[in-house]
């Protein structure tokens, strides 16, 4: 199935925060050099929802289920920063980052 790319809802905080929990603590089990933890704020919902609120939030969907997300600051001027993609640990390595940044850079 392919992934659902879109907007980012206040409904969809907490399964984004899952989603980046997982993988960001992912990066451990894949790099056992590496402490469990991530960018600040990645486990909190309060922290996604102000993302969501104030910056440009996406969700990736796939079987109707949120598996990872995008957050990009929008600097100004056609200006973006990439601050966060994430994707839950059984959703890696299938391309979907790949198609997380074509639909940014297409979007």
């Amino acid at each position: 199935m392919m992934a659902i790319f879109r907007a980012a809802h206040a409904d969809d905080a907490p399964e984004l925060t899952q989603a980046a929990i997982a993988s960001f603590h992912y990066d451990s089990v894949l790099y056992p050099e590496v402490e469990i933890g991530g960018p600040p704020g990645y486990d909190s919902v309060d922290v996604m929802l102000r993302n969501i609120e104030e910056q440009a939030c996406f969700a990736i969907v796939e079987d109707d289920q949120i598996v990872g997300g995008m957050v990009i600051n929008v600097m100004g001027a056609g200006h973006y920063h990439l601050d966060l993609i994430f994707l839950a640990p059984e959703y890696q390595n299938r391309g979907l980052g790949t198609q997380a940044l074509q639909f940014l850079e297409s979007t």
